[in-house]
């Protein structure tokens, strides 16, 4: 399957992202990723605040493979580690606050089929 883009798909103006592989995000990115196997996405590098970056698990893997959100060097919620996404169908919406909490989060909801 590999990365397709699409630019401008709704109101938020996202640029929606489907791959099945490691992937480097950049700003506004929504990706939506197929989680049939061990995957890493990589927040933007250097982001400025209200950056944003949101991931779907489209497959409802994630809970068996459990998608890496590399946080590129920035803080991720006050902590200098990664994250990780282990719920099946959940989409998560990271953005950047400052350099003192770095990267936050939302789940924005989680389908149950």
């Amino acid at each position: 399957m590999g990365v397709t883009k699409i630019r401008g798909v709704n109101v938020a103006d996202w640029t929606v992202v489907f791959t099945d592989e490691n992937y480097t995000a950049s700003k506004d990115d929504h990706v939506c990723i197929d989680s049939s196997a061990m995957i890493t996405i990589q927040l933007p590098a250097n982001p400025a605040v209200s950056d944003r970056v949101k991931i779907t698990d489209v497959e409802g893997g994630c809970l068996l493979f459990p998608c890496t959100v590399d946080r590129n060097g920035t803080l991720m919620m006050k902590q200098a580690s990664n994250d990780s996404i282990a719920l099946n169908f959940v989409t998560v919406t990271y953005t950047y606050l400052n350099p003192t909490y770095g990267w936050i989060k939302e789940f924005l909801e989680i389908q149950t089929s």
